[in-house]
This record gives C-alpha cells, structure tokens and sequence, in this order.
C-alpha cells in the first residue's frame, strides 16, 4: 500500500498572510516616523522632557576643558585633566563623530532630563543619542549637575536684563 503525499505549495491563504504580515510590518517602518510612533515610546518609558539646555565645551589650556551654556556663552565649568572622565567619554566619542563628517564643532550639544530623571546628551548635527542612566547614576549625575548649572546660568541672565528694564 502506497499512500501518494502531495507536496505541493503551501495553500494560497498562507502565502497570502504571509505577504500582507509582511506589507505591514514596510508600512509600519515606513510611516512611524511621520506618526511620532517611536517619539511617543520613548515618552512612554523615559517621560516627557522637564529641562533642556545647549552646551558647548571648548579645550583650554593645560588639558582644561572649559563648559559653557550656548545661550549666555558663559563659563559653567572648568574640567581639570585628569577628573570627569565619564563626561570626557562621552563628549570626545559625539565630538568626534562630528569631525569625521565635517561638522560644526562649535555647535552645542544638548542635555535633558525628563520627568522620570532620565538624562541624556544628544547631538542635534549627527542625530546621536546617548541615555546617560545606563552608564551609573554617579555618571549620568555628572551631566545633571552641568544641566542645572546652565539652568542657573541662563536664569541669572534674565532675572538681570528683566532688572535693567
């Protein structure tokens, strides 16, 4: 006895949700950015931005590297050689992605924090993203304390041009 086993193709409703799961996931890929789909998870787990600020770190004398909020220009910290080598990291490995597409390296970066305290520095030039708690919170502290000095910073300068008028 011989049974005859057809083996044909798979029968035409698989391939057809085959081909449709497929359609789906390009049309999804395709159309997340327009819909802010991966903005929206984002907020979802970090939480919306609380504080933003633009800063800019120029080398100095001596191995200095001085920190400044973009928007005043004014000095919110002078890194000695040899101390934050955490916030050197991160900064130098952003810096150089800059360099190697002929970027502007005077352009600030931007730190946040979110409503969760999650903290991270971005570059608006390169579309880099670094969430800073994944690195220890003494690490991602680091950055915190410059995003509140620059806060500090930018409001001393408008409490002083709001006394000048």
């Amino acid at each position: 006895m011989h049974e005859d086993h057809h083996h044909d193709s798979p029968p035409r409703w698989a391939l057809a949700s085959l081909f449709a799961l497929g359609a789906m996931a390009i049309a999804i890929a395709y159309f997340a950015p327009v819909l802010k789909v991966e903005k929206k998870a984002a907020e979802a787990l970090h939480g919306q931005i609380e504080a933003a600020v633009g800063l800019r770190f120029e080398d100095r004398r001596a191995g200095r590297v001085a920190v400044l909020e973009h928007e005043t220009g004014q000095v919110i910290a002078l890194l000695k050689p040899g101390a934050f080598g955490f916030l050197r990291t991160v900064m130098r490995g952003l810096a150089r992605e800059r360099r190697l597409r002929g970027l502007d390296r005077n352009a600030p970066f931007k730190v946040t924090r979110t409503t969760r305290n999650q903290l991270h520095v971005n570059d608006p030039l390169t579309g880099k993203s670094i969430y800073l708690n994944a690195f220890s919170l003494s690490n991602a502290k680091t950055f915190e304390l410059l995003l509140d000095a620059a806060l500090k910073a930018r409001d001393g300068r408008k409490l002083a041009r709001s006394e000048k008028n």
